[in-house]
C-alpha cells in the first residue's frame, strides 16, 4: 500500500482535482478572524479624514510685486489648464520641495495642510468650491506668500469592520485561491538560477521555468513564467552559487504587516521569500509542450 509509484498517481490526482475545485468553485473560505486581522492591519485604508490636493507658487515675502505678476497670469489661464499653472510653478515658486512637481502639494487632510504649511492654505482651500478654482488673492503665511489653485477633493471615510467585510473578504478569497493554483501548476518546476530576476523598481519578481504540466495528466512539460507583483522586498535563503539548477516544490503565502509573505521553497533546502503588498501572481506558458523524461518523483518516506 506503499508503492511509491501509487503514492505518485494519487499525488497527481489530487493535484488535478485541486486545480478543478479552484477554478470551478473559487470558494475562499475566509473567516472573520482573517478579516478583523486584515481590517486592523489595513485600518488607514478605511478610516480616513477627507483630503485636499492644492497646486501652489510659493514666494518670499518681500517679492510681494512678483507674486502679484504671476497671480493675474494664473488667473488669465482656463481654471482647468493645470499644466498652464505647473509651468507657472516651474518657472516662478520658491519652494524647491514642489517647484519640479508643477506644484502639487498631493492630498492632505486639513491637518497636514496646516501643519506643513500653515493654517492660512487650510482656510484658503476651504473657500475654493471647484476643481480648477484660484485663491484670489494671495495666501499669507508667516513665512511665504502663496498662489493657491485647487486640484482635487476626496470625501471622509469611516467604515467599521462590517461595513468593510465584503471586499476585505473578496480580496482575502481571492488571495487564498490564488496561491494553491500557482503552487499546483508550478510544482516540481525546474529553474536556473540565473533565469530568476528581482526588478525592485518595477517592484517584480519573474522566474523563467521548464514546469510538469500536472494538470493534463500526460508526461509533458512547457517553458512557462512566474510573474510576482508590487514585491517591496526580497530575500534568499541557503542560497546556491553560480547558475544551479533549481526544482520548486511549494509556494505557500502568510499575512505579514501590512500585506503578505510569499515563500518559494526549492529542492535542497533553498528559498525566495517575497514581501509583498497584494497578492498578485500570474503563470503564463510561452512555448508549446514537450515530453517529459519521466514524472517528478519525491522520497516518500
Amino acid at each position: 500500500q506503499n508503492d511509491p509509484e501509487v503514492v505518485e498517481a494519487a499525488r497527481r490526482v489530487m493535484v488535478q482535482q485541486l486545480l478543478k475545485k479552484e477554478l470551478d468553485e473559487g470558494n475562499g473560505g475566509v473567516t472573520d478572524a482573517q478579516i478583523s486581522a486584515w481590517y486592523q492591519a489595513h485600518v488607514s485604508d478605511y478610516v480616513k479624514p477627507a483630503m485636499t490636493r492644492l497646486s501652489h507658487i510659493a514666494f518670499k515675502k518681500e517679492d510681494r510685486a512678483h507674486a502679484e505678476e504671476v497671480l493675474a497670469k494664473a488667473k488669465a489661464l482656463d481654471r482647468l489648464d493645470a499644466a498652464g499653472f505647473g509651468r507657472l510653478a516651474r518657472e516662478n515658486s520658491d519652494d524647491p520641495r514642489t517647484r519640479e512637481l508643477d506644484g502639487d502639494l498631493r492630498f492632505l487632510s486639513d491637518e497636514e495642510l496646516s501643519t506643513q504649511y500653515g493654517p492660512e492654505l487650510a482656510a484658503a482651500a476651504a473657500g475654493l468650491a471647484k476643481v480648477g478654482d484660484l485663491a484670489p488673492e494671495l495666501v499669507e503665511t508667516p513665512t511665504a506668500l502663496h498662489v493657491v489653485k485647487l486640484q482635487g477633493r476626496q470625501l471622509a471615510l469611516n467604515l467599521k469592520v462590517e461595513e468593510a467585510k465584503p471586499s476585505i473578504q473578496q480580496l482575502l478569497a481571492n488571495e487564498s485561491n490564488e496561491v494553491p493554483l500557482v503552487a499546483a501548476l508550478m510544482q516540481d518546476a525546474v529553474i536556473h538560477a540565473a533565469d530568476i530576476a528581482w526588478k525592485p523598481k518595477a517592484r517584480r519578481l519573474v522566474l523563467l521555468a521548464n514546469r510538469f504540466r500536472w494538470e493534463t495528466g500526460d508526461l509533458t512539460r512547457v517553458r512557462a513564467a512566474l510573474r510576482i507583483e508590487s514585491v517591496t522586498r526580497l530575500q534568499r535563503r541557503d542560497w546556491p552559487r553560480g547558475d544551479a539548477v533549481l526544482a520548486l516544490l511549494a509556494v505557500t503565502a502568510e499575512t505579514h504587516g501590512h500585506g503578505s509573505v510569499l515563500t518559494l521553497t526549492f529542492a535542497a533546502g533553498a528559498t525566495l521569500r517575497a514581501e509583498v503588498e497584494a497578492i498578485d501572481l500570474i503563470v503564463e506558458d510561452m512555448s508549446s509542450p514537450w515530453p517529459a523524461l519521466r514524472e517528478p518523483h519525491h522520497d516518500t518516506r
